[in-house]
């Protein structure tokens, strides 16, 4: 039985050579054995969303990243928010999270989440943060976050 084992090549995908490329075999670096997303953020890390925590890769290796809002949902989601140089992770019943320099806060649906169980995660061009969740669209914006909804075939914010 093999455990733990994730292969992770990054490379172009214009060429079918490995030249260029780095590989890393993960056996027994990673602590997890299921991920649901990744993302390679501008400073090189390669950020995974297990079952639970964050992981953070280096290249050489992995860093749990764990906090009260990452230990109980798997990670649905990752985005980056380059201009403000943090990490939005959206989660499978903890609603959403910014991670920045260890620090996170959580966004739930006391917050105006039309639910906790978020599925997509984008950013606009005014980095104003939209959130697919299961029961419906929220924007996060100014630091507030309002619900759309469909009436009428048409998105309305309620």
């Amino acid at each position: 039985m093999i455990e733990n084992l994730c292969i992770i090549r990054i490379g172009s995908r214009k060429t079918s050579q490995a030249s260029g490329s780095q590989l890393w075999e993960c056996n027994r670096r990673s602590t997890q054995n299921t991920t649901l997303t990744i993302i390679q953020t501008e400073d090189g890390y390669l950020w995974f969303g297990p079952r639970t925590g964050l992981e953070r890769f280096n290249g050489t290796e992995s860093t749990i990243l764990s906090s009260s809002s990452l230990k109980h949902a798997p990670i649905s989601m990752l985005l980056e928010d380059k201009k403000e140089r943090e990490l939005w992770i959206a989660s499978l019943g903890s609603g959403l999270i910014r991670y920045n320099a260890g620090q996170s806060r959580s966004y739930t649906t006391q917050d105006g989440l039309p639910s906790n169980y978020l599925r997509a995660l984008a950013q606009d061009s005014r980095g104003n943060l939209w959130i697919g969740t299961d029961k419906g669209l929220a924007i996060l914006k100014d630091g507030r976050i309002s619900h759309y909804a469909v009436r009428n075939n048409f998105l309305e914010r309620t």
